[in-house]
């Protein structure tokens, strides 16, 4: 018995083999996503960091989301890193010397002082691989997330400007 190949004279072979393939494919693409967005929480690669403070302005504002990657980082790239002895708070900073052996010298964009921290190893979280918001773009519409987590510590470090809102909208 010879199996028959979907042909034009068949009907809706082609259609049935083009939807399999596409099907496919979509499955495909849905896994390599997945792979890519899965969060360093559940032992992905990515992390989601919501930017608190204005430390980073004019370059990211306070509450805007960035996505880093667990890739190497090099002097210029912007990084989430977390420092053992703030338990668990990350800051998002930009490497501005040093290197990953003996540690990372940072200093935020909009400071005018470097980092009293200098991550090595795992402290690093990832390189913050998506570009800045484009000016304009309605970020921070809608109900905005409370400071909720923020470390004693990081408000030392980043005290609040003058009639800026803290806490819901």
């Amino acid at each position: 018995m010879t199996q028959q190949q979907p042909d034009a004279t068949r009907p809706g072979g082609l259609h049935r083999a083009a939807r399999v393939t596409a099907e496919a494919v979509g499955w495909v693409l849905l896994v390599v996503v997945g792979w890519l967005a899965w969060p360093a929480t559940l032992g992905g690669l990515t992390s989601y960091v919501l930017v608190s403070g204005e430390s980073m302005l004019p370059t990211y504002d306070p509450k805007d989301m960035v996505i880093a990657r667990d890739v190497e980082p090099q002097v210029g790239d912007v990084i989430v890193y977390a420092p053992a002895s703030l338990e668990g708070a990350q800051i998002v900073h930009r490497i501005i010397g040093g290197d990953a052996e003996s540690g990372w010298v940072l200093q935020g964009d909009n400071n005018d002082f470097i980092d009293p921290f200098e991550p090595t190893g795992d402290e690093v979280k990832g390189v913050v691989q998506a570009p800045p918001p484009a000016r304009g773009s309605p970020r921070g519409v809608g109900p905005q997330p409370p400071d909720v987590g923020v470390s004693p510590v990081h408000r030392r470090c980043h005290p609040p400007v003058a009639g800026a809102r803290r806490g819901r909208v």
